[in-house]
């Protein structure tokens, strides 16, 4: 692979070898998750403990909004794992027929769904596709009870104005609804169920609903505000530290 990146693509690997060490070293300074200090569960904190649970070769299909986000910041991926995402496309709903897709493509894989209440009820009624051909797929809803990605753009923006993300809107009993379909579930809400929660995730092959709930007040950080540059997300650092770690200063650092 190495000799088709070099001599067919043009691109040598060692060459981004600064870039990737930067990388290390911005996400060493700012980890995406903390250790709790109360039994609410902290999004990015449960996707960490997730990524120690996930079995080898797992397939992770991510939907739209902010459990996307804390997916894409928290999840540790090993060399056989994959994760499926649409990216900016805002497919929402998506992450369902993107999990039977790889299932039918991986059969023998473990394919493990990250939705929010919202983007969930998009394709909802897949859970019978699912279950009807017992596919190994593991669901897991981050439920805050809103549209929270546009929830926290009202925030920012239109002053906490929260019309149907909040205000008209709502969303059923995921455990109820799951077991409708015959595909068993279980839901938590503190930290201390999160470990005995992910074994019996992962436990056998067959399909699993967990639903998770969060405080609606989680917020999706860093985040990059409008007309500003790309360095400069919120919550803003210090014109100091923004200096102090950017690129050309790293190089300057590491230079050997």
């Amino acid at each position: 692979m190495r000799l088709l990146d070099q001599h067919i693509l043009g691109f040598d690997k060692t060459k981004i070898s600064p870039w990737r060490k930067y990388i290390a070293f911005l996400k060493a300074r700012y980890p995406s998750y903390e250790l709790p200090t109360t039994q609410s569960i902290k999004p990015n904190f449960f996707i960490h403990k997730l990524s120690g649970y996930l079995p080898r070769g797992a397939v992770i299909c991510a939907d739209v909004g902010q459990s996307q986000m804390w997916a894409a910041q928290s999840i540790h991926l090993s060399k056989k794992q994959r994760f499926l995402t649409q990216g900016g496309m805002g497919a929402m709903g998506s992450s369902l027929p993107l999990a039977i897709g790889a299932s039918f493509a991986a059969p023998r894989k473990t394919i493990v769904v990250i939705a929010g209440d919202g983007g969930f009820q998009l394709n909802v009624q897949e859970l019978e596709t699912i279950f009807h051909h017992q596919l190994p797929i593991k669901i897991i809803i981050i439920n805050n009870h809103c549209y929270g990605m546009v929830r926290q753009f009202q925030r920012q923006y239109f002053r906490s104005r929260f019309q149907s993300t909040i205000v008209g809107y709502s969303c059923p009993d995921f455990v109820s609804v799951s077991c409708a379909y015959k595909i068993p579930a279980s839901r938590i809400k503190h930290n201390s169920q999160i470990d005995k929660a992910l074994k019996k995730l992962f436990r056998d092959k067959k399909p699993y609903l967990l639903e998770v709930e969060i405080n609606q007040e989680n917020l999706v950080l860093p985040k990059l505000a409008v007309n500003k540059p790309l360095a400069e997300q919120d919550p803003a650092l210090t014109e100091a530290e923004l200096k102090n770690i950017m690129f050309t200063e790293f190089l300057k650092r590491h230079h050997h």
